[in-house]
């Protein structure tokens, strides 16, 4: 995945973000059940194939 480039997960609150030099640009703040649909609409795939599955299921938490 290009962008977003990170995930920040808090109890059923994704945050997806980009870092570019000392910027951190916020991209979504999204509830994790609408977090799958939101990425494969909005998220920009890599042209690294080795990225491309990076975010194709959200992994359970702790705390799930």
């Amino acid at each position: 995945m290009e962008t977003p480039q990170y995930r920040l997960r808090v109890d059923n609150i994704r945050v997806f973000y980009d870092i570019t030099g000392g910027d951190v640009e916020i991209i979504a703040v999204i509830d994790k059940a609408a977090a799958a649909d939101w990425l494969a609409r909005e998220g920009i795939l890599a042209e690294d194939p080795s990225h491309s599955d990076e975010y194709a299921e959200d992994e359970p938490d702790a705390n799930d």
